[in-house]
């Protein structure tokens, strides 16, 4: 239910985990323009702000075919490392863009942001709490 929660208790690192980079050996690099061939590249080698602008290429569609679950999988590399990636899946999850919004998931996405110190996150989770009743997320990052 929570991946992101169990993804803590995990001592795997990105690097560690083949079958999570197989999201990039995926891509048919020999299509791509040479900008995103270019980062395509760069990701591969774990540069994980190449990773993330590849990832926000396919997010909206610049450069390339708009595809939110190839975006996903992209940003998931950099998963509890980077706030702006923990967002967008967020976004992804909450808007329902890889099929039904799983808001569950969502928060715990922006709950990771949250901890980054993305402060639009937090109003993300004020606005699934308003949508669902649940108002667990509500203190999250709050500061006792």
């Amino acid at each position: 239910m929570f991946k992101w929660i169990n993804s803590l208790l995990s001592d795997k690192s990105p690097e560690s985990e083949p079958d999570k980079r197989s999201v990039l050996t995926s891509i048919e690099a020999d299509t791509l323009p040479e900008e995103l061939k270019a980062l395509h590249s760069k990701a591969l080698d774990h540069d994980a702000l190449a990773t993330f602008k590849l990832a926000l290429r396919y997010y909206n569609g610049t450069g390339t075919a708009q595809d939110y679950d190839l975006a996903y999988g992209i940003f998931q590399l950099l998963l509890n490392r980077d706030a702006d990636a923990e967002f967008y899946m967020g976004e992804i999850c909450r808007q329902g863009l890889k099929g039904e919004p799983d808001y569950e998931q969502a928060c715990c996405h922006y709950a990771a942001a949250v901890s980054f110190g993305f402060p639009q996150a937090k109003e993300r989770l004020t606005e699934i709490a308003e949508i669902t009743g649940d108002d667990f997320w509500l203190t999250w990052g709050d500061k006792k």
